[in-house]
């Protein structure tokens, strides 16, 4: 955090105090010699804010008090088809360290103490932490949606907890909660259930608003700082707000501001929230317990994985080897890190592991006799000696004996990283390593980094294979912003100051999902070109292009993102059709604003589509030529010209394919299934053109009949009716000669009486 947000800080407290400027040593000092610490926040003395100090507790006694956070990290959710949907995750390392820091500063300035404990947000952990009631103050962060908030299942997937069901959930728990903080996104329901179930006071979001995780981070770092000096709940929530306000990486931080609710409104806010009464220092429950081995982190920027990570632990629920397989710079290793880190960090409430342990280790306490036996089994799978006659090796022997007395009752998780298994007589040692482990253990699981080439286990385990593709549209793109120093360190453009930003304007939002390695012919030039200027969604050519990146392509980068996006290669007439209605309201948006430049380019891509699309027939010209080929697949059977019949059959396969691909795009864009004289049958003038069409449609009928295609038959019935009614209104030849004849004749009778 930059000197100047924290001299900022510090003014902002000192006037909420009310009290008199001190010399800010500490902030003088980080000024002077450039440093970035976050140390230099608020730093009033005891005596400044002693007269906020709740006078529930002896003025002389050191104030004791806890601090219960709940936090929710599902990887994926559910629609209603069962069609999994990724969660983006929310940075808890720094809620955790904001607070932490918070009660540090507070307890360095005040001596007043607060004890955090971080829980896992799912209803088993909920429901421990209600019937405990060892707590009257709770932090609850999650992601929400409107009328709901999403926390964990216990396997990785998101529970969609309703306002309603909170409310009997807190009340059944009978706990007597005094302050409730909802971070999250559209949380006014939830924070008015916690007051319907009898929280006096609540911290939530607006109902109908998105929450920056910027804002959320400065507001609870203000907030609790106040707090845990003693100030009241009313002037801490005005701090954390003017906090979010000051913040200069905050874009429009007025409106983020505002979002911030005090609930009930009309309450009497005026109350301290922590020190209210005596605390016993005995904790109780679950806490991360303390590993002697290290896990190492994903990237410090790490985007776009959740699906990924919960494939993963979907295949530790059945297999007991899982490979994680991809192409160079893929990031196989940083998702591996995140699934680690994913099953340690919730030790008690992730059942199918009660350890985690990375191999090679990174770091190993000298203290930590397992961590010292796996060192030496990796330095004898890795050493130069042939793996031939490895289970004759005493030193092999010693050490996988000393294994698996640790592991065969265990339910570890060993994360094995292959990259250091570089010749063949290791990478056979590893084999034989692991095929040893799981003939001698049965709960053990092993998540395998593989590099290009396949380590066999045999065939007594069942295991399963996760491919770690690139990432997809928008994750590359937000991965890029945040690299990227022309976003966030400079901004070179006023319209991107943010990686969401720079999203926004790169990637069409029905194009977010796509992945260039897979799905590149349903990206248009200009998505192609974006995603190949960004390093085509692999990772580490992400991190490259990023970094590597000059001015000026940047600015070419942002010039073409601000281009019209149309796929100019559409493999459909509809698809063809709908955009060129989208990019001619475009272009009329531009002329009424006289952006001539835009309409012009505009109209470049609309001469282009109009183009491509005279070359792709119409759904019933596709049904008529279907229909004639039939006819001649028929024939050509009757006759027993069985070579001809073979060529039409696959013409008529490929026709029918396209047909499809029409109704496909129908459907997908809600249209109907339409031609030129169907939306208007009047515009058919002449009995003969009119009995033409109805033919063709009952062959069509016929044909529709015979693929049972009956959604087409009832569509095709409802034109032959259409038709057949405007029929009655066209006349016959006959009766169009005889009207000819008695015309020819007045018209005999005319010039005779004119010559008279």
């Amino acid at each position: 955090m930059c000197v100047a947000t924290n001299i900022v800080r510090h003014r902002l407290f000192e006037a909420l105090l009310d009290i008199n400027p001190r010399a800010m040593r500490q902030t003088g000092d980080s000024e002077r010699s450039g440093s970035d610490s976050s140390d230099a926040n608020f730093d009033p003395t005891e005596d400044e804010i002693s007269s906020h100090t709740p006078q529930t507790l002896p003025q002389n006694s050191r104030a004791y008090d806890k601090l219960t956070v709940f936090q929710a990290a599902p990887l994926v959710w559910k629609d209603e088809d069962d069609n999994l949907h990724a969660v983006e995750t929310l940075d808890f390392d720094r809620e955790r360290e904001i607070l932490t820091e918070s009660m540090k500063e507070a307890r360095r300035t005040k001596g007043n103490e607060v004890e955090l404990k971080f829980e896992t947000a799912n209803t088993e952990r909920l429901g421990a932490f209600l019937a405990a009631s060892e707590t009257q103050v709770l932090h609850f962060t999650c992601h929400g949606i409107p009328n709901h908030l999403a926390i964990e299942d216990g396997t990785g997937g998101a529970q969609f907890l309703s306002a309603d069901d909170l409310r009997d959930f807190m009340s059944a728990g009978g706990g007597k909660l005094l302050f409730v903080f909802v971070s999250a996104c559209y949380s006014r329901t939830a924070g008015e259930a916690f007051l319907e179930a009898g929280v006096p006071h609540v911290v939530c979001c607006k109902h109908d608003e998105p929450l920056m995780d910027l804002a959320a981070q400065e507001f609870s770092r203000n907030f609790y700082l106040a707090l845990a000096c003693g100030m009241n709940l009313r002037r801490s929530f005005e701090l954390g707000k003017k906090g979010v306000n000051v913040c200069p990486q905050i874009p429009n931080a007025k409106e983020e501001t505002g979002k911030f609710l005090l609930l009930p409104e009309d309450g009497n806010h005026d109350v301290p929230i922590f020190f209210t009464k005596p605390q016993s220092r005995s904790y109780d429950g679950v806490k991360p317990s303390y590993s002697p081995r290290i896990i190492p982190q994903p990237p410090e920027v790490f985007v776009g994985r959740e699906m990924e990570i919960y494939e993963v632990l979907q295949n530790l629920q059945h297999s007991r080897l899982v490979r994680l397989k991809g192409c160079p710079g893929s990031g196989k290793a940083g998702v591996a890190a995140a699934v680690a880190r994913y099953v340690s960090g919730r030790e008690g409430t992730y059942s199918l592991f009660d350890q985690v342990i990375w191999l090679p280790l990174i770091y190993a306490a000298s203290r930590d006799e397992l961590s010292s036996i796996f060192t030496e089994l990796v330095a004898i799978l890795q050493d130069d000696r042939l793996a031939f006659g490895l289970h004759h090796r005493s030193d092999y022997c010693n050490v996988y004996g000393t294994v698996l007395e640790a592991l065969h009752q265990s339910k570890a998780l060993l994360v094995i990283d292959a990259k250091g298994f570089l010749d063949m007589q290791s990478i056979t040692k590893l084999s034989i390593f692991l095929q040893d482990l799981f003939q001698s253990t049965s709960h053990v699981r092993v998540l395998l980094i593989e590099h290009d080439i396949d380590i066999p286990v045999g065939n007594n385990v069942i295991e399963s294979d996760v491919a770690i593709e690139p990432l997809d549209f928008e994750a590359t793109a937000t991965l890029f912003g945040r690299l990227c120093p022309f976003v966030s360190d400079r901004p070179r453009c006023r319209r991107v100051r943010t990686p969401r930003q720079l999203s926004n304007i790169l990637v069409p939002e029905e194009k977010s999902d796509i992945k260039l390695s897979t799905q590149r012919n349903s990206l248009s030039k200009r998505c192609v070109d974006i995603f190949k200027m960004m390093g085509e969604g692999i990772p580490s050519n992400v991190h490259l292009c990023a970094r590597a990146m000059t001015p000026e392509e940047y600015d070419s980068l942002i010039e073409k993102g601000e281009q019209i996006e149309y796929n100019s290669d559409c493999k459909t007439r509809v698809e063809c059709e709908v955009q060129l209605k989208k990019l001619g309201e475009a272009q009329q948006v531009a002329t009424d604003g006289k952006d001539f430049k835009k309409a012009k380019e505009i109209q470049d891509a609309l001469d282009e589509l109009e183009r491509h699309r005279d070359t792709l027939p119409k759904l019933n010209e596709l049904c008529h030529m279907a229909s004639n080929l039939e006819g001649d697949l028929d024939k050509s059977v009757q006759q027993k010209k069985f070579t001809v019949s073979e060529k039409i059959n696959e013409q008529l396969d490929l026709l029918n394919k396209q047909i499809e691909m029409e109704r496909e795009a129908l459907l997908k864009y809600g249209l109907k299934e339409v031609d030129d004289t169907e939306s208007n049958p009047d515009s058919i003038t002449t009995r003969g053109r009119l009995e033409s069409e109805i033919l063709k449609l009952h062959t069509e009928l016929e044909c529709s009949v015979r693929r049972r295609d009956f959604p087409a038959c009832q569509c095709i019935q409802e034109r032959i009716d259409a038709y057949s009614n405007h029929r009655t209104s066209l006349p016959f030849e006959e009766e169009l000669s005889s009207k000819i004849l008695a015309l020819n004749e007045d018209l005999q009778n005319a010039i005779a009486a004119r010559e008279l």
